[in-house]
């Protein structure tokens, strides 16, 4: 799989399977870079010589660790390949991945060919969950006023699927566990034409474990089934524990279930205005150690622009969907919604680029070490127990 390209390589995610015509026990995964005179399709197997780049592991922990990156994605090794050694054994090797790279290629050539190009990228963004397509800038605009998640699939798109689909087959008779089976089933094929990220499968397993606990007539327990995917996913790969994507999507799914479960109850307030703008303090408050520690800032004014973006993302997420299903057809309904969803994209991107010049939209923090965030979580379970207790 093509991951990237300079003026000299290209470069690809690849499995090694043999090594001097061995077959390898457990297939390990590597990076090859490869000479851009070189042509490689991607899905193929492919027999090269070339010499093992030592990895070097970054000594300041506050700067990125490419080591530490790569070893967190099960990749040990990092091969330089002689240009005049690549031969392609057999193309289109998996027809998996072949499904899934079609449906990537379908989204893109249907949004590129009816939006802007820069629209058509964040929405690729969204849709794939893959932030390649956004330009640096765009990334650190949004990332300043704590948006960067409605750009990568998550749980929020996946709720967002969830609710559309449902409410789409109730609409139209179908019962209940029909229901439950064909959107579990839709959101797993989404999640395997995606690739599968960290918070996209972490969310699936959730809802598998609704799904089973409403079939099977059991109580639903939303923690069991959070502490159940973290499982999972770290039986699959322990070392994802350190990835950051995992740490913050597993916080803020047990920052949602604590509001709901405990803290709404002891605050008791019946504006709805009020109880969303609380959920994102709280998700604030519980999530702070991580965004300190691993970007030392934290995005005040994102609880206000995650109030206001999130609904018309929302909108953006929903139409995009239904616009990629039925993209196919060249006719004039279609092709007006397409130019009404390109205008409204513009507007919002404006907005975005508008709240860039506001001064405080966050502020740095340094990193905390393990005692200050141990601490931390203390303090907070502390004055939870305190105000559960009425104890002043």
């Amino acid at each position: 799989k093509r991951i990237s390209s300079n003026t000299k390589y290209n470069t690809y995610n690849a499995i090694i399977t043999k090594i001097d015509s061995n077959k390898l026990s457990t297939c390990e995964k590597t990076i090859l870079y490869i000479s851009k005179e070189t042509k490689v399709n991607v899905n193929s197997v492919v027999e090269t010589k070339g010499y093992v780049s030592k990895i070097i592991s970054q000594k300041n922990k506050l700067v990125f660790d490419y080591k530490n990156y790569l070893i967190n994605n099960k990749i040990y090794a990092v091969i330089f390949c002689n240009e005049n050694h690549v031969n392609i054994l057999e193309k289109d090797y998996s027809v998996l991945y072949e499904i899934s790279s079609k449906f990537k290629k379908y989204a893109m050539k249907t949004y590129y060919s009816r939006l802007n190009s820069n629209n058509a990228n964040i929405i690729l963004s969204m849709i794939l969950g893959d932030k390649s397509f956004l330009d640096e800038i765009f990334l650190d605009n949004i990332r300043s006023i704590g948006l960067a998640h409605v750009f990568a699939v998550s749980g929020l798109h996946i709720g967002i699927l969830y609710t559309f689909i449902t409410n789409i087959l109730r609409l139209i008779g179908v019962n209940k566990k029909k229901r439950f089976f064909i959107t579990w089933g839709i959101l797993w094929i989404y999640g395997f034409l995606i690739g599968f990220p960290t918070s996209v499968l972490r969310t699936l397993f959730m809802f598998t474990v609704l799904f089973m606990a409403d079939l099977l007539y059991r109580k639903y327990n939303s923690i069991n089934a959070i502490s159940f995917a973290a499982l999972i996913l770290l039986v699959i790969n322990p070392l994802w524990i350190f990835d950051v994507g995992f740490q913050l999507s597993f916080s803020a799914a047990l920052a949602l279930v604590i509001y709901s479960k405990y803290v709404k109850k002891l605050i008791k307030n019946k504006y709805k205005i009020i109880n969303t703008l609380l959920i994102f303090i709280f998700l604030q408050i519980f999530i702070l150690p991580i965004l300190a520690y691993h970007f030392n800032y934290i995005p005040i004014l994102g609880i206000v622009y995650n109030i206001l973006f999130i609904p018309a993302f929302t909108i953006v997420i929903i139409v995009s969907f239904g616009l990629l299903i039925i993209g196919w057809a060249d006719i004039y309904i279609i092709n007006l919604l397409f130019s009404i969803l390109d205008y409204y994209m513009y507007s919002l991107n404006y907005f975005i680029y508008l709240l860039n010049y506001i001064k405080f939209n966050g502020v740095k923090i340094y990193s905390l070490n393990i005692y200050e965030i141990v601490s931390y979580y203390l303090f907070i379970l502390i004055g939870f127990n305190t105000k559960r207790n009425n104890n002043k």
